[in-house]
């Protein structure tokens, strides 16, 4: 994209380990001399452990290119398989893979292929790249044969990020000064080698100039902090941006602009020390029951209170929902309000009594004296009207009746209602 407008060769900032760019610090240089003295005098076990992005699989893959024509060699990239497709992989590559699937054993198989090389002046090479991810059992194993190393033929080379040395003695039980025969250790580069790696990348292209103006090395490396990886992102970047912008170099504001965008995680070595130290620490202490008893008791506290809580808050909508009042289940008696007790009953509507009116029959008087003076004979069919028409009901005659009311009245009503009987009396 941008080769053209630079005049570069090749693009000089790739992510994949490009061993035509290589260039090493002095760290760098000092590790990578120690894995190939390693190799050549078949030291056993070498170690490599880095962090992220530092340049572990670029080492060795130096060590590959570099290595002696008699040297035999297996690298395994992804150690995040079972044993068996592991060893399987290693047989495939020395070629006893039809023995290893016929059922024998590994380890005697591997060691009769070793036998055979060395009676052939072979060396044999067995990388394992991103240990740390590789199992315990796999590990110890192939830690072994290093230590076994018959008669010197035999070197492994276990690279893996800064967790890995914790990985080595905490769950295999190792140290170095007893089994590792080397470890190197690759730290991030400093301001001047991150100057320095720039401009060798761009020669390497076939830049005639440096693209990349000092503030813009400073934004770099306080971004990358020294991480070869995270510099070859933030260079390709700067010069994609400064292309599309038409400009032949790169300044600070840009370089800015893009890593703003970026969003990558940046690594710090110092943060990655101390969360392998805290690991290490973790790793020798005995767990705390009581400690643990502790918190699961808080735990368990802070969820009953939560669920008093929410049964506290929603408790009177609960009611309301599970006791729903019905509209006509109750029946609200309003009382006769005083004014309307004023009102004369022969204005006033009141409900007639179902009951029927019943009449007592008072019984005769008691006879007096022969001597006093009876009563006049009437006769009987007078005698019949006059009870015929004392039978006559009040509303045969056009009278209302006086029904009882349902609701007590109050004192002056009751005077009221007295005096309209009499009158009614009267009247009859």
């Amino acid at each position: 994209m941008y080769c053209q407008h630079f005049s570069l060769k090749k693009k000089p900032f790739q992510i994949n380990p490009d061993n035509e760019f290589l260039w090493l610090g002095k760290k760098h240089s000092t590790a990578l001399e120690l894995l190939k003295k390693g190799v050549v005098d078949q030291q056993g076990l070498l170690v490599l452990t880095g962090d992220i992005g530092t340049g572990k699989t670029t080492l060795i893959n130096e060590i590959l290119h570099t290595r002696d024509k008699n040297t035999l060699f297996v690298k395994i990239v992804d150690p995040c398989l079972e044993q068996y497709h592991l060893f399987l992989t290693i047989a495939q590559a020395f070629g006893f893979e039809k023995e290893y699937k016929k059922g024998g054993k590994f380890s005697l198989n591997f060691f009769s292929f070793l036998k055979t090389a060395e009676n052939r002046s072979q060396k044999v090479l067995v990388i394992v790249d991103e240990a740390q991810r590789a199992p315990d059992r796999f590990l110890k194993e192939i830690i072994s044969w290093a230590e076994f190393n018959l008669n010197n033929v035999l070197t492994v080379i276990l690279a893996g990020q800064l967790e890995f040395k914790d990985v080595l003695e905490s769950n295999l039980g190792l140290t170095g000064k007893d089994h590792i025969t080397v470890h190197a250790f690759l730290e991030p580069l400093n301001k001047e080698e991150t100057q320095t790696y720039i401009n060798k990348r761009l020669e390497l292209a076939g830049a005639n100039q440096n693209f990349f103006l000092s503030p813009a090395v400073h934004e770099i490396y306080e971004y990358s902090k020294g991480t070869p990886r995270l510099i070859n992102i933030s260079c390709d970047q700067g010069l994609i941006a400064a292309f599309a912008k038409g400009m032949k170099v790169v300044d600070a504001p840009t370089i800015k602009q893009e890593l703003s965008q970026l969003h990558l995680p940046v690594i710090v070595s110092k943060t990655r020390k101390k969360i392998t130290k805290k690991l290490r620490v973790k790793s020798h202490q005995t767990p705390d029951r009581h400690s643990s008893g502790k918190k699961k008791a808080l735990w368990v506290a802070v969820v009953v209170c939560i669920c008093i809580y929410i049964g506290y808050s929603f408790h009177p909508i609960i009611i309301d929902i599970q006791t729903p009042t019905e509209p006509n289940s109750i029946v609200e008696e309003m009382p006769a309000t005083p004014t309307e007790m004023h009102i004369p009953l022969s204005e006033k509507p009141v409900p007639v009594s179902e009951e029927p009116v019943q009449y007592i029959e008072e019984p005769d008087p008691p006879l007096e004296d022969k001597g006093a003076p009876q009563p006049a004979l009437v006769d009987d069919t007078e005698k019949e009207k006059s009870i015929a028409a004392s039978d006559i009901s009040p509303r045969s005659k056009g009278i209302k009746e006086s029904p009882i009311p349902d609701i007590e009245p109050e004192p002056d009503a009751i005077i009221d209602w007295l005096f309209e009987k009499n009158r009614r009396t009267k009247k009859e």
